[in-house]
């Protein structure tokens, strides 16, 4: 099989490290909402090239994660902005728990899955009684149940010397590494972060585009719902820890 490599600009040859094993870490939803149309091609994609590599023979070995706390409302790629928290927004929307929320709309993906006739994670099928309960069996990693996880990797970037503090965050200092935007091509001065009224920016960033690894519970984040003791404070993972 062959694919186009974002790194190299051209399409190449798939070779596994491990002969016959593909593994496979694709991003899944953000369990505020039901998901748009948009959410459900990306995964139409997945599982797209998922049963292709099962045709061919491979091992797939692969994880989808549920962001299900510290999404924010207006992020991208080069920067973490101070949004509101789409899961405690929706959670004060229809007046439930954060974790209600993530539970209620866990299940419409299960749905939505199953309606387009998507494999789970781990190759199956998705049964028809399986519910937000039993998701982790099928290849399914909620963000929720792997904090202390993420704060052992957060460490060992701030050993490696990758991280700043300020009030409000912890940040990964973009500067430290210069391959930061390898597979984007772009420069980081091209950036505009914080353009949107929503969005409040941190005075005491070094760079626009450094990221949030660990959100302290302060400012306009001081009753935040779900948050976790960690050595920087108490308070939530950034969206980008989230996805590793």
């Amino acid at each position: 099989m062959k694919l186009y490599s974002t790194l190299d600009r051209k399409i190449v040859e798939i070779v596994p490290h491990k002969e016959g094993e593909i593994s496979i870490y694709s991003c899944g939803p953000t369990v505020y909402s039901r998901m748009h149309v948009g959410n459900i091609r990306a995964n139409v994609n997945w599982d797209v090239f998922h049963r292709a590599l099962l045709y061919l023979g491979y091992d797939v070995k692969r994880v989808m994660n549920i962001t299900d706390v510290g999404h924010m409302s207006s992020q991208d790629d080069f920067g973490d902005d101070f949004g509101d928290d789409k899961m405690d927004r929706q959670a004060q929307r229809e007046g439930l728990e954060p974790i209600d929320i993530a539970n209620k709309y866990i299940d419409t993906v299960l749905d939505d899955f199953r309606a387009l006739n998507i494999l789970a994670p781990k190759g199956k099928e998705i049964p028809k009684d399986l519910t937000y309960k039993e998701v982790g069996k099928y290849g399914w990693s909620r963000a929720t149940e792997y904090v202390e996880e993420m704060i052992e990797m957060i460490k060992r970037i701030e050993e490696n010397g990758f991280t700043y503090q300020t009030d409000q965050a912890l940040y990964f200092d973009v500067s430290k590494f210069p391959e930061y935007t390898i597979f984007t091509g772009q420069e980081l001065s091209e950036k505009e972060v914080g353009v949107r009224d929503e969005v409040d920016i941190d005075p005491n960033k070094k760079n626009p585009a450094d990221f949030v690894l660990w959100m302290k519970r302060v400012g306009k984040y001081k009753d935040h719902i779900m948050n976790w003791q960690s050595p920087w404070g108490d308070g939530f993972p950034g969206w980008h820890e989230e996805s590793r």
